[in-house]
C-alpha cells in the first residue's frame, strides 16, 4: 500500500484581528452580566411582600409558641408522673410500684390522672398510718363519691380531704377505719356510691 502524504497550510493573516474582536465580544458580554439589574417594584408590591413575610413569620412564630407549651406541658407531666412515685415510694416502701399501677388502673376506669391519684393515695396512707390494701379498697369508693357529688363542686382532692377528716375526728378514730363500723361518717360516705350500697 502506498502512503499518503497530506500537506496542511494555515494562513493567518487576519487572526489577530478575529481575536481581538472576540475578546472585545467576551468583555461586553462580562460588563453586561456584572452591571446590576435594575429592578423596578412598586409601592403595593413592597408592601405585599412585607405583609406576606410577616405572615410567614408570625406563622413560624406560632409554631414554635405550641412547640414550647407542648415540651413544657410535657415536662410538667413527667414531674408530676416522678413527685407521686417519690411520695408513693415515702408511703408505700417496695409496694410503690403495685400502687402505681393501681392508680393507672383507676386512671383507665375513672376521669383521674394517675400521678394525682398516687399522690393523694400516698397523703392519705401516711397521714391516717393505711396500708395498700385499706388504700386499694378506699380509692374506688371515694372516686364513686366524687362523681356522685361532681355536680356540686366536689373534686378528687375534696373528697379525699373529707374522707381524712372524717378518719381524723378523734372521737370517731378507730384502730381500723375501713373494716370498723363504728365510724359512721365513713359508712355514710361510703353509702352513697352505687357498688356499697
Amino acid at each position: 500500500m502506498p502512503d499518503l502524504t497530506f500537506k496542511l497550510v494555515l494562513v493567518t493573516d487576519d487572526a489577530s484581528l478575529k481575536l481581538a474582536e472576540v475578546k472585545q465580544e467576551a468583555e461586553s458580554a462580562q460588563s453586561a452580566v456584572e452591571k446590576p439589574a435594575a429592578v423596578k417594584v412598586t409601592a403595593e408590591q413592597a408592601l405585599a411582600t412585607i405583609r406576606d413575610v410577616k405572615i410567614a413569620v408570625d406563622g413560624v412564630l406560632q409554631v414554635v409558641g405550641g412547640l414550647v407549651r407542648s415540651m413544657n406541658g410535657l415536662l410538667d407531666a413527667s414531674l408530676g408522673q416522678r413527685q407521686a412515685m417519690t411520695l408513693a415510694s415515702v408511703a408505700f416502701g417496695e409496694a410503690a410500684g403495685e400502687m402505681g399501677n393501681f392508680a393507672s388502673s383507676m386512671q383507665q376506669v375513672t376521669n383521674f390522672e394517675d400521678d394525682k391519684l398516687l399522690s393523694l393515695m400516698s397523703k392519705l396512707s401516711q397521714t391516717f398510718k393505711l396500708n395498700k390494701d385499706e388504700i386499694q379498697q378506699l380509692v374506688p369508693v371515694l372516686l364513686d363519691f366524687t362523681e356522685a357529688n361532681k355536680a356540686t363542686g366536689m373534686s378528687v382532692e375534696s373528697a379525699f380531704d373529707l374522707m381524712g377528716r372524717a378518719l381524723y375526728k378523734p372521737s370517731l378514730k378507730t384502730s381500723n377505719p375501713i373494716t370498723k363500723t363504728s365510724n359512721v361518717q365513713v359508712r355514710k360516705m361510703m353509702s352513697h356510691t352505687s357498688w356499697m350500697s
